[in-house]
């Protein structure tokens, strides 16, 4: 009996093992992203530092610096996010007009969304 629980202690502690490599390697890719993203953003404030106005393309780069490539998908401003805050810094959007923006954008969804 103790040859077999050495080994089911063995194969586990080798399960976990494995696994936490596989977590470390993730968490590493997710950091490596999230820095990415943010030095993308630095770039972004500098290149468009004091423009008001912005072309398709160029609003297409800035919003991809948000998790989903787009302000309107943006958490709301209960939570923090240097990703959402940056966009709107270089857009020149305060955070007032981006919560009313958001409401209407909101609410013309899940009209769309619940309306049959």
């Amino acid at each position: 009996m103790t040859d077999i629980m050495r080994k089911v202690i063995s194969d586990a502690i080798d399960t976990l093992t494995s696994q936490q490599i596989q977590a470390r390697k993730q968490s590493d890719a997710t950091y490596e992203d999230i820095i990415k993203r943010m030095r993308k953003a630095l770039k972004l404030m500098d290149k468009y530092k004091g423009k008001k106005k912005f072309t398709d393309s160029e609003l297409e780069k800035i919003q991809s610096i948000t998790c989903f490539h787009g302000l309107g998908f943006c958490c709301g401003l209960s939570k923090p996010c240097y990703f959402r805050d940056a966009a709107l810094h270089i857009l020149g959007i305060s955070k007032e007009q981006f919560k009313r923006e958001k409401e209407k954008w909101t609410k013309s969804v899940s009209g769309k969304v619940i309306s049959p």
